[in-house]
């Protein structure tokens, strides 16, 4: 579609706008979550209603939405992944945005049920599910405990031998909606009270747990799509100090330092799998 300038046609365009239906509102004009980042593309002019609907409905297909389902926002934007995968460290490409509510997430060891907001991208050319994330949670976020360092989850990964790749697939079974439901009852953490969840499902290979077979370790789990969870801005863990004797005063008592993050990673059942905690 060639853009055309707008000069003597405010008029013409302002009848139109009123008899069409109202669509989403756009969404913000960029943004950050996890790894990746995304901006305006002029691009977006060249995007059918067709292409957006088609993609809109693989959204709530892996949001585990009803099809009908609303979009708060929508946009078409350029996305930046600083994911490094081998040589490459930031990759470039483009994909849908959607804000969606009513997205159900329930705790099957307490019975309590919610919904959350999901921002979802849907790739702009396989319509495969490249992120689900919710918005910084502003009212709930708890920083990083005082004295504790930041560790980089992909070497918290790598040191407890997950290996981690983009998808083989698009297909998925389990849905963002499931995962949310698992992640809150394998860890405690509410998705409606987190600081921010950001999950995207990945080729991973696992080196632990294994058993030894002819002198080597073989792993127990098969290499495949899971899903990678990561917390921020919640308290996941206390830490327990060590005892001390004689037991201090409570004016010198401080309090417990604790982890405010955490990595999950569930099979594409929704079967939690192996977790790491971070500060």
């Amino acid at each position: 579609m060639n853009a055309h300038p707008y000069r003597h046609y405010w008029l013409g365009l302002a009848l139109i706008f009123l008899l069409l239906p109202a669509a989403a509102p756009a969404a913000s004009l960029g943004g950050q979550a996890g790894p990746l980042s995304w901006k305006t593309t002029p691009i977006a002019q060249r995007v059918t209603a067709a292409e957006t609907a088609t993609a809109l409905k693989k959204a709530t297909a892996y949001l585990g939405v009803p099809a009908d389902t609303k979009p708060l926002a929508q946009a078409f934007v350029q996305v930046a992944d600083t994911t490094p995968y081998g040589s490459v460290a930031r990759t470039i490409f483009y994909a849908w945005r959607f804000e969606i509510p009513g997205v159900p997430v329930s705790n099957r060891q307490t019975g309590k049920k919610e919904t959350v907001t999901m921002n979802i991208l849907i790739d702009g050319e396989n319509r495969g599910l490249v992120a689900a994330f919710t918005q910084k949670n502003t009212t709930d976020w708890t920083p990083r405990a005082p004295g504790m360092q930041a560790r980089d989850p992909l070497q918290q990964m790598a040191s407890d031998g997950w290996s981690v790749e983009s998808p083989r697939t698009t297909a998925v079974r389990a849905t963002v909606s499931q995962i949310l439901s698992s992640l809150w009852a394998a860890t405690g953490v509410n998705p409606q009270h987190a600081g921010q969840i950001f999950m995207r499902p990945r080729y991973v290979v696992l080196a632990l747990p294994a058993k030894r077979e002819g002198g080597r370790l073989t792993p127990l789990r098969r290499p495949g799509t899971y899903w990678v969870v990561r917390v921020t801005g919640t308290k996941t863990l206390t830490i327990a100090p060590p005892p001390v004797v004689p037991t201090p005063s409570p004016a010198r008592q401080s309090a417990a330092p604790y982890m405010s993050g955490l990595i999950a990673l569930f099979n594409d059942s929704g079967q939690s799998v192996r977790g790491i905690y971070l500060p």
